[in-house]
């Protein structure tokens, strides 16, 4: 039955990985789509087409984000994933094996075809928001973070994904919890749009709080 993680860091904690990892492998499942997602429902059909179909031992991943925002447990930390195979011949010469990326880095999936869906800017907060607090732990950085494009002859996690762009966003100033859950939250609810870093002038302000109004019905 999947679980859902709702305090990543006491997770992370209880978790372990005995041998550390080296980073975070991101992937998106290309099938199912984000409108196709029904929550626990949609990670327990990863979970069985992983164990019944490919033969695995559990689902590949350790970590699956649903385009909802919430964040569900994979396979145990501890144990090494199957989700990433390397064939990048420059890459394979710099890590040495196949299984590397499977053995060495968390593998991280986005529920979601971002080959054609679009990414949400909350979405991509909450992303942001995984792979720092994975990253630290693990006391790795934002070059620690690779896409499994990277490693082996695909497109995932899809075009819509820069992983240029993720790796700035890491090494941006550290946003307190507070601010990245107020933000994810008015983005998901409609209520402010657009780039958080973006200078707020009274016109923007009154129409936040216009839309906040709107969204309590006007009490």
């Amino acid at each position: 039955m999947a679980t859902e993680i709702t305090n990543l860091g006491a997770y992370l904690a209880a978790g372990g990985r005995a041998q550390g990892a080296e980073g975070v492998c991101l992937h998106h499942s290309a099938s199912p789509t984000a409108a196709q997602y029904k929550g626990a429902a949609t990670i327990d059909g990863i979970r069985r087409y992983h164990m019944q179909t490919n033969g695995w031992r559990d689902i590949g991943y350790h970590l699956l984000l649903g385009p909802d925002l919430r964040l569900w447990a994979g396979r145990p930390l501890a144990m090494s994933g199957a989700h990433a195979l390397v064939s990048n011949k420059a890459m394979l010469k710099q890590v040495g094996s196949v299984n590397w990326a499977n053995q060495r880095l968390i593998g991280f999936c986005i529920i979601g075809n971002y080959e054609k869906e679009p990414v949400p800017n909350a979405l991509r907060l909450k992303v942001v928001d995984v792979l720092a607090k994975v990253l630290a732990f693990y006391g790795r950085t934002a070059d620690d973070l690779w896409f499994h494009r990277d490693l082996y002859n695909t497109a995932c996690p899809g075009k819509h994904w820069d992983r240029a762009d993720l790796r700035a966003a890491l090494d941006a100033p550290v946003i307190p919890a507070w601010a990245t859950d107020g933000w994810v939250w008015a983005q998901a609810h409609g209520i402010i749009l657009g780039n958080p870093d973006a200078a707020v002038n009274r016109m923007s302000l009154a129409t936040v709080l216009k839309r906040y109004d709107d969204m309590k019905g006007g009490e």
